[in-house]
């Protein structure tokens, strides 16, 4: 587990509203923010691939919902074309 550090940083008022904002919006504190913002920016530095398990996993719901919408728009159809052969067997058998 990571040791963490306490430090003071000054950054001028508008950048700070920025980035509160910004953290607010993403649903994190802002000291969560800035060290993912920290992470991100030294992974690239370095070349290396940087991922948000939090983003990735709200763009991996995303695709699970779109995955399960279209599989019950698949099955509408094979009920409506399984309820027009049962209809059509009964009125063949009269």
């Amino acid at each position: 587990m990571s040791e963490f550090m306490r430090f003071s940083l000054r950054i001028p008022s508008d950048l700070h509203n920025e980035l509160k904002q910004l953290a607010d919006e993403d649903m994190r504190s802002l000291n969560t923010y800035i060290v993912k913002a920290l992470e991100k920016h030294v992974a690239e530095e370095q070349g290396k691939m940087y991922i948000d398990i939090k983003v990735a996993d709200q763009e991996n719901n995303r695709g699970l919902q779109r995955d399960t919408q279209r599989q019950m728009n698949l099955r509408k159809p094979i009920r409506d074309e399984q309820r027009v052969a049962e209809n059509t067997s009964k009125y063949n058998k009269e």
